[in-house]
């Protein structure tokens, strides 16, 4: 019998310990307003709204007040809970930069999501990625030209009920899209 091993996008030691160690550290500034989170250098960086693993690329951490926010070029990974209701909550639409190739379980736990855009053809999505994600109700996958509606299954998940075709740009279709080949 062959062991399990969770693929590189999937859960990682220590991502709920990174989570709750940034995330107690957010902090709103009191003369501009935002949202500032204090992190080690050595390990992250920060751009814009976005706090990144340095070695790895993972998008740990979302603190935006933005209704919708665009992961950097250059982030491989979604985290999670990096997208967490409690510390973005007014995020309505998330657009995933062409970088990213892997959304792990629970990467977007936010009640107000409501459109998740992906760019890259390839990308690994997590059976749980949308868990806890009630609200997700459009996912546009624009190398595939397709736009997956979903709705919320079993009180927390969101489950593919309906595939639209995206309008042609003129580019010849050779996409091998297939329904049944989604994660979730």
């Amino acid at each position: 019998m062959k062991s399990y091993f969770p693929h590189y996008y999937e859960f990682q030691q220590g991502d709920w310990e990174t989570f709750e160690e940034l995330a107690k550290t957010v902090s709103v500034d009191a003369k501009t307003g935002r949202k500032t989170v204090e992190f080690n250098p050595e390990k992250f960086r920060q751009e814009g709204d976005f706090i990144i693993s340095n070695d790895e690329g993972r998008l740990h951490l979302c603190f935006s007040d933005d209704e919708v926010v665009r992961v950097p070029e250059g982030v491989k990974a979604i985290a999670p809970s990096a997208f967490h209701k409690d510390l973005c909550p007014n995020v309505r639409h998330i657009i995933l930069s062409d970088t990213v190739v892997g959304i792990a379980q629970y990467a977007i736990c936010g009640c107000s999501v409501e459109e998740l855009t992906i760019n890259n053809k390839y990308i690994y999505i997590s059976d749980s990625a949308f868990d806890w994600c009630s609200s997700l109700r459009v996912i546009h996958h624009i190398s595939e030209r397709v736009t997956i509606h979903v709705k919320e299954d079993e009180g927390r998940c969101a489950r593919p009920v309906r595939f639209e075709t995206m309008e042609s740009s003129g580019i010849e279709d050779d996409s091998d899209f297939d329904p049944d080949d989604l994660p979730f």
